[in-house]
C-alpha cells in the first residue's frame, strides 16, 4: 500500500429541480465536477448561480494548491484534511466546501465486500 495522503471529495453541485421534474432527486452527473475544477462555468447563463462560481473557486483553489504542495489546503478556503480509517472526513462540494462523513457509507462496504469476494478462487471461477 502506497504512502500517500488522500483527499476524498464528493461533489454534488447542481439546480434544485421541483418535485414533479424528472430530474427531482437527481445529483450531479458524472465528470461535471471537471467544469468547475478548471473554472469553465459560463457566468452569463442564467443556470449559473453565484454559488456555483464560489464553489468553482474554491475547487480551482484545492486543485492548485495540492499541484503544487501535494495538499489541497491553504488560504481563503476551508482546511481539507487527508481522509483516513482513522479520520474518515471527506470534503463536500455542495452549495460551500465543507467537511462531513463519507457519503453512503455502508453502501461502499457492500462493494468492498463484493470486490473482495471477486478477488478470491470463487470469486474468480464465478466471473468466468
Amino acid at each position: 500500500m502506497g504512502k500517500s495522503k488522500a483527499f476524498y471529495y464528493y461533489f454534488d453541485q447542481h439546480p434544485d429541480y421541483p418535485a414533479d421534474s424528472p430530474r427531482a432527486g437527481y445529483g450531479s452527473p458524472h465528470g461535471q465536477d471537471v467544469n468547475y475544477v478548471f473554472k469553465h462555468l459560463d457566468a452569463s447563463n442564467p443556470q449559473t448561480t453565484k454559488t456555483d462560481l464560489e464553489i468553482s473557486e474554491a475547487m480551482a483553489t484545492y486543485w492548485t494548491n495540492f499541484a503544487k504542495h501535494g495538499d489541497p489546503s491553504g488560504e481563503g478556503v476551508p482546511a481539507w484534511p487527508a481522509f483516513s480509517d482513522a479520520n474518515p472526513v471527506v470534503m463536500y462540494f455542495n452549495q460551500t466546501p465543507h467537511t462531513g462523513p463519507v457519503p453512503s457509507a455502508e453502501s461502499l462496504k457492500s462493494l468492498d465486500a463484493y470486490f473482495a469476494w471477486r478477488r478470491t478462487p470463487e470469486g474468480d471461477a464465478w466471473a468466468k
